[in-house]
Order: C-alpha cells, then sequence, then structure tokens
C-alpha cells in the first residue's frame, strides 16, 4: 500500500520551497528593520528625505533636494518609498519596509526561476543562498534602489523563461513593461535584460523571427514606459537636467576609475562566503560536456547573465558592489545546481523536515533578537544626535550647510526635524552666500569654522552664527 500525505500536506510541500526562502529572508530582515540611524556619508536620508518631499510638496516629476532639484535618479523608487513613509509617518523601519518587499520578491522570483529552469530542489536551495549571501543581506537597513531595480529586471527574466517553457511569444512582449519599471528605478541599464534573453534563446536553438519580434515590442514598450518622465524633466529644466543626469550621472561615473577592474572579483573574494565554493565548483563541473546538456537551461542562462553583466560592470568606471545585484541570484542558481545534483551524497540526502524546523528555529531567535533591547544596526555617529536635538528646539533658525558638507545630509537632518537646511551650492555649483544671521551648519573635522558666534558646538559638528563682513 502506497502512503500519500493528507491534502494539507500536499499543500504545504507545493509552497514549501516559496515558504522556506521567505522565512529564512524574514528572520535576516527582522533584526535589520529596527534601530539605528541615517549614518553620515549614507545616501539613505537624502532618498528618504526625497521621497517625502514628493507627498509633502505635491511635486511628482521634479525631485527636490530641500531647496535644491535632484536630478541624479528616476522617481519610481522615490514614489513607492514616499508613500509608506506618508502612510506610517517619518521613521526608520517605514523607510526600510519596501526594501523588504522588494528583497523578498527578488528571492521569490530567483526560486521561480530556480524552479523553472531546473526543478523545485535546486530552487529551494537557491533561494536559501541568495537570502544568506552577505552582498545581499548587507542593505536592508539602508534605502538604495538596487533591490527594486533587481526585482523588475528578475520580472521580465521570469517572464521570458515562462514563455519558452510555455512556448507563449507574448509573455516576451509583456517583459517589456517590468524592463521599463526597471529603467525609472536607475537609468538604462535594465534594457540589456532583453538583448541577453535573446542571447540566451539563441545557445538554445530558440530564437527564430517571431521572437525576436517579441523581445523588439518588448524593448519599444520598455521605452515608451520610461520615456514620459524623462522627456518631461528635459522639457521642463531643458539643458541642466540634460547635464546632470545624462552627463555627469552616466557619462562621467562611466568614465571615473576610482576602483580597479578587478575590483568585483577581489569583493566576491572577500565576501561571498561559503557560496563562493561552490559557485566555483558548479563552474568547473559544467566543464564537463556531459554535464553541461543535462544542465543546458540553467547552466546556458546562468553564463550568459552573469558574463555579460559582469564585462558590462568592467567596462563602467564607477564600482560599487550592489551594482551587480542582479546577478546574485544565477549566483545562488549555480551553487543550488552544483549542491542539489553533483555534491557528496551526505549533502543532498537526509530528513526535509530538519530544515524546515531549522528555519524556524532562527525566525524565532530573530523575532527575539528584534524585540529585545539589542539592535544590530549601528548606532548614529558621534556628534549627530546633540546636532539634532538642538535643531529640533529652535525650528525658527535659517539653516544652512556648509561647503564641505555634502548636501545628502540635508535629508537625514529632515527626516529627523522635519527641516531641510539650505544648501551651499546650487545645481550648477556655483556658491550661495547665506544671508545675516542664517545659522550655519559646519564639520569641525573637515573645515574652517567661519566667523560669528557659535550657537552649538559638540564632538563633530559646529552651528555658527552668520555675522557679515564689514565693508
Amino acid at each position: 500500500m502506497i502512503l500519500t500525505p493528507r491534502p494539507k500536506l500536499r499543500r504545504y510541500f507545493r509552497c514549501r520551497t516559496y515558504l522556506l526562502a521567505s522565512l529564512a529572508w524574514a528572520a535576516v530582515f527582522l533584526p535589520q528593520l529596527f534601530g539605528g540611524g541615517y549614518g553620515y556619508g549614507s545616501d539613505s536620508g537624502l532618498y528618504a528625505g526625497v521621497s517625502d518631499l514628493i507627498y509633502s510638496r505635491g511635486d511628482w516629476l521634479t525631485l527636490m533636494a530641500g531647496d535644491r532639484p535632484y536630478f541624479n535618479k528616476p522617481p519610481l523608487a522615490f514614489w513607492i518609498h514616499g508613500l509608506f513613509l506618508h502612510l506610517l509617518g517619518p521613521h526608520l523601519w517605514a523607510m526600510r519596509l519596501p526594501n523588504f518587499l522588494a528583497s523578498l520578491g527578488c528571492i521569490l522570483l530567483t526560486v521561480h526561476i530556480a524552479r523553472r529552469l531546473a526543478g523545485s530542489r535546486v530552487a529551494l536551495f537557491a533561494g536559501l543562498i541568495l537570502a544568506t549571501s552577505y552582498d545581499f543581506l548587507r542593505y536592508p537597513n539602508r534605502f538604495i534602489l538596487d533591490y527594486w531595480h533587481t526585482f523588475f529586471v528578475l520580472i521580465a527574466v521570469a517572464l521570458c523563461i515562462e514563455s519558452v517553457r510555455r512556448s507563449r511569444h507574448a509573455l516576451l512582449i509583456w517583459a517589456g513593461v517590468p524592463v521599463g519599471l526597471a529603467c525609472l528605478v536607475k537609468p538604462f541599464m535594465a534594457l540589456l535584460t532583453l538583448p541577453l534573453i535573446a542571447v540566451w534563446l539563441l545557445t538554445l536553438h530558440r530564437l527564430n523571427r517571431r521572437s525576436a519580434l517579441c523581445l523588439g515590442t518588448a524593448l519599444l514598450i520598455a521605452a515608451i514606459i520610461a520615456a514620459p518622465w524623462h522627456l518631461a524633466m528635459i522639457a521642463i529644466h531643458g539643458s541642466t537636467f540634460i547635464d546632470n543626469y545624462f552627463g555627469r550621472e552616466i557619462i562621467h561615473r562611466s568614465a571615473s576609475e576610482e576602483r580597479p577592474v578587478w575590483w568585483y572579483f577581489q569583493n566576491w573574494a572577500t565576501n561571498y562566503w561559503p557560496w563562493l565554493l561552490l559557485v566555483v565548483l558548479g563552474l568547473l563541473n559544467w566543464l564537463r560536456a556531459d554535464r553541461f546538456r543535462r544542465d543546458i537551461r540553467p547552466a546556458a542562462f546562468a553564463l550568459v547573465w552573469t558574463g555579460c553583466w559582469i564585462a558590462l560592470a568592467l567596462a563602467f568606471g564607477d564600482k560599487r558592489d550592489r551594482y551587480l545585484m542582479q546577478i546574485l541570484p544565477t549566483f545562488a542558481l549555480i551553487a543550488a545546481v552544483w549542491w542539489s545534483r553533483w555534491s557528496p551524497a551526505f549533502l543532498r540526502t537526509g530528513n526535509p523536515l530538519r530544515l524546515d524546523l531549522l528555519i524556524a528555529f532562527c525566525l524565532l531567535a530573530s523575532i527575539a533578537v528584534t524585540l529585545s533591547p539589542i539592535h544590530i544596526n549601528l548606532p548614529p555617529k558621534t556628534g549627530w544626535t546633540p546636532m539634532i536635538q538642538f535643531i529640533r528646539q529652535h525650528p525658527r533658525e535659517s539653516y544652512y550647510l556648509h561647503p564641505a558638507i555634502h548636501f545628502r545630509e540635508g535629508g537625514s537632518i529632515y527626516m529627523q526635524t522635519g527641516i531641510w537646511p539650505h544648501n551651499a551650492s546650487s545645481i550648477a555649483n556655483q556658491p550661495v552666500i547665506p544671508p545675516a544671521n542664517a545659522a550655519i551648519i559646519c564639520d569641525s573635522s573637515r573645515s574652517t569654522l567661519p566667523p560669528g558666534p557659535v550657537l552649538f558646538s559638540d564632538h563633530q559638528f559646529t552651528i555658527v552664527r552668520n555675522t557679515p563682513r564689514e565693508p
């Protein structure tokens, strides 16, 4: 007699792959949801302030950093985070909550993609590997655009893979929608998604005239979705927007060489343990032709996707670990294929319920840490909190940031006080002379204090009353 699971258990095992990956990510994320600060030198405060101003001022097109137009990024992620801040209040956890949704979406899409390419067992391991990869889990407490960018890109990839699986070319066309949305999160990088899918289809001998036409149509749809905001900004701001958005943010950053070409490999060799070993073993495993043919769909996709994105990133001058977040799912896929199919038997066998219990225990421990006085996030730097308290106690002062302080710090001050200090330079980098009696916020460690009476002084920040010089 063959025993079959009860209906509830059957439903559980159908959802188990997605559920375990979600619970693992919740266990990682929850302790980072509360506590800490915006951080001095981080873009989180700036992005949160820009997002909040969208709803408080009602200007949905021109992003504003206080009194300064912010032309560096498209608006979609700011619209999303701003909605949460508008509904839940200007709290750190409200700023971080959309990160959880976007990153959780990335994990679930990775599970779905791996399941379609290589089966449920590979999908389970891929989701768990991505959820515990340091380069993926290090940013939930900050406001970064890369989670949302990766989320929309993976939606497009999932639609294309589903199109191949079901032989439905219309899904290739629909992939243009998330690509267009990704272009409203970060400039234009997501457009590479559709050509890379075309290369993958070519390796599978599935690229024909019809699929190529569908991918071309998807690319056109992506451009139609992304174009209106860009054209509106050009119409409103003209050359100022073009010089900053296309010139400084794209051309200048692509030409800059702050870090060496091999920096990404050095970063992975430092941070991607223990999964880097499995990725290397998986790649070496595919050097055998018979194993590559068996894993042709995941292998071809992972190699095309990873190789092309790395080549593009190496050619791009400005290098950050989060700029290649979209290849972390394929790293997880490579490692998961080796783990579930080619690793030693003792790593592939065992009671699956032990894994369920382990993840449940980790989630309970995570909840306990979250509810305890223990804070995972770093506290605000010395000098930041007293300065914020002074501004709260003196809200009627006219505050200006000293030129030595980056304008992004105004966003952190705004999120904690409701006051965004005036910027010391305009968008054209022309100096702005603070009026008489203005309160100038200075970083004592980076700049010479201007003349005038000191209103506040602490370890790092000093606020000086501006005194006009006698002629």
